[in-house]
């Protein structure tokens, strides 16, 4: 041997394999054919150190068979695994750099190893390695040994006590389906006589034929039986109130509360009756009057509300343990909140009849005024009526007619629009509907000035007008935008924006800023193509969009190719 302390032993097929902290030690049954021979059961074969083989480390601190005949060895600088004298050492450079290895739990298809940086899952098809640790959620880097229990859960020993986590959710961490883990912790505040397991050895931990699981410790040795744990931890929960806070002052949790008015803190302090793993109890709150919803609060006591409106309400906790439902017993606490005086219903009542009386009474004044003067009234009407009449002329063509241009607005031509695009549907007359766009006018705006921008609009504002014979409606549609109607096909719309396109593009507008030139982008749309009048001035849009798209100082119709 090349050490007397052993740390683990293995047998497999008449091969004993022995782990000390100077290498793995080979041993074949040997086969003494001398009846005086001495008894010898085994005879030493080889010798495996990190010196003579690809081992990653001498130090061997775990050893275990798979279902594959791999002899998996764990030891003080990674993991690797025998295969027909052949030793494959782990890369666990990506695993939160774990070295130390020891034990292991294989499964088909996997095998799990206990490490200093967590669990690691190695998967037989592809070799692909996963780490289920502390960036995943476990609260500590060091286990001993990975048990299976029969409750579909991996129980995990370590220097600080023992951790159960869900079998299939850690394979699915493993598998980056799940990004955390959920566990449950036991120490000596649940049975332990000491929370330090021991893994100097190896195996650590080990499953009975009854189901129980069975880790050495630092004193003595701690059984766990997860189905009766399982039965223990289905127990219901009771709950109780400790304490129930109005603002500074406590109130007693076993009667009905009336919060004061102008009430500004409500404080709720409660706890789950459990013997086991108290500190692991979950809580959700609610309270109904106020919330629509359970509101989980984990390993919170306390539940606090600020500035509840008046009102009756009635706040329920319900408790459990991780992994299990909530618990069927709810605790209720009834209270309500008392209204201040101008909240309560009768005030607010005959706040409202004062109201009501005094506008009544300032009304029926008002009529009363108004009597008297409308003989005075009477004789301006008449003498106003004119004015009057001829003001409202002004403002119905002033709220239909564009400021800057003189031409029509949106408006207006919203309501001709419409007006003509039913009355062609009926006398299946061809209009051509078209929206004018200046082309990069932001760019005009932002070189010469905005003062230009309005002088370029006017002056083709100015050449719509002088257009009106061929036109059967101009208006200005809003910023650099004009909509045009026209009477005729397709055809001929082309033809004539087109024309009109040039012409615009031909204007001189040296007065305004010499050598500057503009350029336009029309979409046309026919009436026969659209649904409606607004489907219309769509089609014509999604046109003008293609021209931009095209480059600009072009027409497009609305049936050309998208």
């Amino acid at each position: 041997m090349p050490d007397s302390e052993i740390r683990a032993v293995v047998e497999r097929n008449g091969v004993l394999w022995v782990g000390t902290p100077r290498g793995l030690v080979e041993f074949d049954q040997h086969q003494s054919k001398s009846p005086t021979a001495a008894s010898v059961p085994y005879q030493k074969q080889a010798l495996y150190h990190s010196q003579n083989s690809a081992l990653p480390g001498s130090y061997i601190m775990s050893l275990a068979f798979d279902d594959t005949d791999k002899l998996w060895i764990g030891t003080g600088r990674g993991a690797s695994y025998l295969l027909e004298k052949t030793i494959t050492t782990l890369d666990f450079s990506a695993q939160e750099q774990a070295q130390h290895v020891f034990g292991f739990f294989h499964e088909p298809g996997y095998v799990w190893m206990a490490t200093d940086r967590g669990i690691v899952r190695y998967r037989q098809a592809d070799g692909h390695q996963a780490l289920v640790g502390r960036p995943q959620g476990l609260p500590i880097d060091k286990f001993f040994q990975i048990v299976k229990g029969d409750d579909q859960s991996f129980w995990l020993s370590s220097n600080r006590g023992i951790w159960r986590i869900n079998y299939d959710h850690a394979h699915q961490v493993a598998d980056k389906t799940r990004t955390r883990i959920d566990f449950e912790h036991y120490d000596q505040s649940d049975g332990m006589l000491n929370s330090q397991a021991n893994g100097g050895s190896n195996p650590a931990a080990t499953k009975t034929s009854r189901g129980d699981i069975i880790f050495a410790t630092a004193k003595g040795v701690t059984s766990v039986n997860p189905t009766r744990l399982s039965q223990l931890l289905s127990h219901l929960l009771p709950i109780v109130m400790q304490t129930v806070r109005f603002d500074s002052k406590d109130m007693n949790p076993e009667t009905t509360g009336k919060a004061p008015a102008g009430t500004n803190r409500i404080l709720f302090s409660y706890a789950a009756l459990g013997y086991t793993m108290p500190e692991q109890i979950q809580y959700r709150t609610q309270l109904e009057g106020f919330e629509s919803d359970w509101a989980y609060r984990p390993e919170n006591h306390t539940a606090e509300y600020t500035n509840l409106p008046p009102g009756d309400y009635t706040f329920k906790v319900s408790a459990r343990y991780p992994y299990s439902d909530w618990s069927d017993n709810v605790l209720s606490y009834h209270f309500s909140v008392m209204p201040s005086l101008w909240q309560r219903a009768d005030v607010r009542a005959l706040g409202f009849l004062l109201a009501v009386l005094t506008a009544y009474g300032a009304f029926m004044w008002r009529i009363r005024h108004m009597k008297k003067k409308a003989i005075q009234l009477e004789t301006l009407v008449e003498e106003k009526t004119q004015a009057l009449q001829a003001q409202a002329d002004d403002f119905e063509r002033m709220s239909k007619e564009d400021a800057l241009t003189g031409l029509a607005n949106r408006r207006a031509f919203d309501e001709y629009w419409h007006q003509v695009f039913e009355e062609s549907r009926q006398s299946g007359t061809d209009l051509q509907v078209a929206i004018l766009d200046i082309d990069h006018f932001k760019r005009i705006n932002d070189h010469y000035s905005h003062l230009v921008g309005d002088q370029i609009i006017q002056r083709v504002g100015s050449l719509l007008l002088r257009e009106q014979t061929h036109l059967r409606h101009i208006a200005r549609w809003g910023g650099e935008e004009f909509t045009l109607l026209l009477a005729g096909t397709p055809a001929d719309g082309y033809r004539y924006f087109d024309g009109l396109r040039r012409r615009i593009a031909a204007l001189d507008l040296n007065d305004i800023a010499p050598s500057l030139s503009i350029t336009v982008s029309i979409g046309v749309a026919s009436n026969h193509q659209a649904s409606d009048y607004v489907d219309g001035l769509k089609k014509a849009d999604q046109a003008l969009y293609r021209a931009k798209r095209d480059g600009r100082n072009c027409v497009r119709q609305s049936n050309d190719t998208a």
